[in-house]
C-alpha cells in the first residue's frame, strides 16, 4: 500500500512506505515510461519520413508531369467558368464520379484525367484535393485553392494521401 504517490526522475524512483513487491510497480513504472519515450520516436520518425515521401512525390509530379496544375487557361471553356463556381466547371467536364463515404464526392477531369474533390477540412488555403489515378486506387499528388490553382509545399498528411478503389464507388 502506497502512503504517497510515487513520483519517478529519470531512472530513480521515490516513493514513502512502499510495500513489498513495489520494486516491481517501480520497474514497470520506469518501464511504461521508456516505452511511452520509444513511441513518442518512432511516432515522429514516422512522420518525418511521410513528410519526406510526400515531398518527394509532389516534387516528381511538378518535375516530370506534361499535366498542368489546373485546367488548360488556353480553354475558351474554362475562362468562361473560371468567372464562376471552378468545381461546378469540374463537375459539368467530368467524365467520371466516384463516391467515398469518408472523403464525399470526386469527379474526373476528362481532359487532364484528374480526379478532384473538395477539401472538407480547407487547412491551408486548400479547397480542393487532386488525385491521379493508379492500378490500385487514388494517389494524392496536389491540393488547389478556390481557382484550381496547386498549391505549392503544402504539407498534406498521411490520411488521403491514398484512397484504394475498395473504398470508392464509381459511376460513368
Amino acid at each position: 500500500m502506497l502512503c504517497r504517490p510515487l513520483v519517478a526522475v529519470g531512472a530513480i524512483a521515490t516513493a514513502g512506505c512502499l510495500p513489498v513487491g513495489s520494486a516491481f510497480m517501480v520497474a514497470e513504472f520506469i518501464v511504461t515510461g521508456i516505452m511511452a519515450g520509444i513511441s513518442f520516436y518512432l511516432a515522429h520518425r514516422l512522420s518525418k519520413k511521410n513528410k519526406q515521401q510526400v515531398n518527394l512525390l509532389q516534387q516528381d509530379w511538378n518535375v516530370n508531369n506534361v499535366l498542368s496544375s489546373g485546367p488548360d487557361p488556353e480553354d475558351d471553356d474554362y475562362n468562361q467558368q473560371k468567372k464562376n463556381d471552378f468545381f461546378e466547371f469540374i463537375k459539368l467536364r467530368a467524365d467520371k464520379k466516384a463516391l467515398s463515404k469518408r472523403f464525399g464526392n470526386f469527379y474526373r477531369d476528362s481532359k487532364t484525367k484528374l480526379w478532384w474533390s473538395k477539401d472538407r477540412a480547407n487547412h491551408g488555403g486548400s479547397k480542393f484535393k487532386v488525385f491521379k489515378e493508379t492500378a490500385k486506387g487514388l494517389q494524392w499528388i496536389f491540393d488547389a485553392d478556390a481557382a484550381g490553382n496547386q498549391i505549392i509545399g503544402k504539407h498534406k498528411g498521411a490520411i488521403g494521401l491514398f484512397i484504394a478503389y475498395k473504398d470508392l464507388v464509381i459511376c460513368v
